[in-house]
């Protein structure tokens, strides 16, 4: 095979890798935007079960969360705040616990 040859199989190739990451791109963009109600959705629900929460003791809270499937952690009490990842999930609920009580809550 001469170097032509190469030439035009390497840019055929690097054409095929474009189209078929750029369909993958729009495929996953447009799964997205048919998700997006229903992210809103949860985090809506996340914030109503938020306010529920505040006020009750830990042990309370922690049991509510638990019979109703939610993902929780307590990322700070009385007054230090615990190791957390950075990352953002719409349906977990991040505590805040003093004396004993859940003083705030909220989503991610």
């Amino acid at each position: 095979m001469n170097k032509n040859n190469q030439t035009y199989l390497l840019i055929a190739l690097i054409i095929s890798v474009l189209i078929v990451v750029s369909i993958f791109m729009i495929l996953g963009i447009n799964a997205r935007r048919n998700n997006n109600n229903t992210l809103d959705n949860s985090f809506k629900s996340c914030e109503e079960l938020t306010a529920t929460l505040l006020g009750k003791s830990e042990n309370e809270a922690i049991n509510e969360l638990e019979s109703k499937d939610k993902i929780y952690r307590v990322v700070g009490r009385d007054g230090e705040y615990l190791p957390a990842t950075q990352d953002f999930n719409e349906q977990r609920i991040n505590l805040y616990i003093v004396d004993g009580t859940v003083k705030t809550a909220g989503c991610g």
